[in-house]
């Protein structure tokens, strides 16, 4: 309350001593640049939904701004600055909080628990918070009187939240038990137990820490201001300012408000009563702003007399004349020249592209000549084992550097006994759930019969399958056992 009375009489003060001054006329409107400094505040305030929770009161805060504007016309420009500002949200919480079956380990009885009802009665939680912002701005100014200028923008910022904290300032908080015991099944109620002195409850009531919310946000706003031309350069602003974050801080949704079981208070915006925060800032500023006056370099223009009809021109520069033109007749034969280059290389480049591929398909015919005759001496069973297992990088389809030579391989066999099926099984290790193992081993098989699809296997003589990690090969005991599980198994399917 303090420091927004000295914000107040302030402003009050400046204003007082630049309407006595009385200049002049200086009010300028010109293309340039200008930086300006503001100081102001106003409602800063964390907003949010309670509910049935409790009760909002609004929050105030300050606000600085530092930047940059350049007018690219008299009255249009734009600008880029930092803005700093420091919000409030203020709660009154009353409800009641339940929290059951807290394991007691002070108290000697089998399979025993707690209950706690918790009260909140006018519990005043406060929260603090403060941003740096960079905002962009597109602007509005025109003059009016003898000394005036009217500011209107609007602009989008990026800001960053480096301060969120929360406090408990007054109000009631007050806690129950019963504690429970279940002996044949039945539950006991030990009603009573909590007056013994040591498991006495008492009143809490102030609570500090961090508020953990989003930091990262976007924001759009809204300014109208005046100016008043102190000098020709140096203007006195003043007027307001409209800031709303699009961003929803909400970062966590705990279900309890104070956890018994592990001792701790997480604040209101961290837990479920709270819903879609989202802070608004609304106030005034007063600062000054001067403007960058930029030099314009005048040239001189030549003074063009006609010439005098009666008498030949002093100079005449024919010579020059001619040596252009023999200059731009030898720069045409030099493109001519090198167009007839570019062509010639271009036909060579052509001719080495076709050598190029006459020689990868006699590599290929080779290659292909070479696994053909090795697998007409072996079994389809023998042909199809020598290629597997293919292994593969964590939770990922792809991995085997050797991967397409062994799908080509495959492929081959494949085209040789042309009646043959295989099947194609998918491995995990035992990292993440079963769900999510299943997918990934059932994905790794169906990429491996892309491949051999578009290696011209038709896809009916194709059948795949995923084992997750329920098949390992070695026990998955070790990150090296683990990589060998990773893979996938090509099979023949029995005639």
């Amino acid at each position: 309350m303090k420091k927004t009375v000295l914000t107040v009489v302030f402003s009050l003060a400046c204003l007082t001593s630049v309407f006595a001054q009385a200049p002049e006329k200086k009010n300028i409107c010109e293309e340039g640049g200008v930086v300006y400094f503001d100081l102001g505040g106003g409602l800063h305030d964390i907003q949010y939904e309670i509910g049935e929770y409790g009760t909002l009161n609004l929050g105030g805060g300050f606000a600085s701004r530092l930047g940059y504007r350049h007018y690219f016309t008299p009255y249009f420009g734009f600008g880029v600055g930092l803005s700093f500002h420091t919000l409030r949200g203020n709660v009154k919480l009353n409800f009641r909080e339940t929290q059951e079956g807290v394991v007691d380990e002070e108290i000697m009885l089998a399979n025993k628990t707690r209950d706690y009802y918790t009260d909140y009665t006018d519990l005043k939680e406060r929260q603090k918070e403060k941003l740096l912002s960079v905002p962009v701005s597109f602007l509005v100014r025109f003059p009016f009187g003898s000394n005036w200028k009217v500011n209107v923008g609007v602009s989008a910022a990026y800001s960053c939240s480096f301060m969120q904290q929360y406090e408990t300032t007054g109000g009631s908080f007050k806690t129950t038990a019963d504690y429970k015991s279940v002996e044949n099944g039945v539950p006991v109620n030990l009603n009573g137990v909590e007056k013994l002195p040591k498991h006495a409850l008492t009143d809490f009531r102030d609570f500090k820490g961090d508020a953990d919310m989003k930091k990262h946000l976007f924001s759009l706003g809204a300014e109208l201001g005046f100016a008043y031309s102190l000098t020709q350069n140096l203007d006195f602003n003043f007027g307001v300012y409209y800031n709303q974050v699009l961003s929803n801080q909400n970062n966590k949704d705990v279900d309890l408000l104070y956890d018994h079981s592990v001792s701790v208070y997480n604040g209101a915006t961290q837990t479920r009563i709270t819903k879609e925060i989202r802070p608004k800032t609304i106030g005034a500023m007063v600062g000054f702003s001067y403007r960058i006056k930029g030099k314009v370099q005048q040239v001189d223009k030549p003074i063009v007399t006609p010439p005098d009809e009666d008498n030949e021109p002093s100079y005449i520069c024919e010579n020059e004349i001619k040596q252009l033109k023999n200059d731009i007749d030898e720069l045409k034969r030099d493109n001519a020249d090198l167009k007839r280059i570019r062509d010639s290389l271009a036909n060579k480049n052509g001719e080495l592209a076709d050598i190029t591929r006459n020689l990868e398909a006699q590599k290929n015919a080779r290659r292909d000549t070479i696994i053909i005759e090795d697998i007409r001496h072996k079994s389809f069973e023998d042909a199809i084992g020598d290629n597997i297992p293919i292994y593969f990088d964590l939770n990922a389809v792809t991995g085997d550097p050797a991967l397409m030579q062994k799908l080509d391989y495959i492929a081959a066999v494949m085209k040789v006994h042309a009646t043959r099926r295989i099947v194609i099984e998918g491995h995990t290790c035992d990292l993440g759930t079963h769900e999510q193992n299943m997918q990934l081993s059932i994905r790794r098989a169906e990429v491996l019969k892309k491949e051999l699809v578009k290696r011209g296997i038709g896809p009916l003589r194709i059948e795949v399958k995923g084992v997750a990690e329920t098949v390992p090969f070695v026990p998955n005991i070790s990150e090296g056992n683990r990589k060998l599980n990773r893979c996938a198994v090509i099979r023949a399917v029995e005639e």
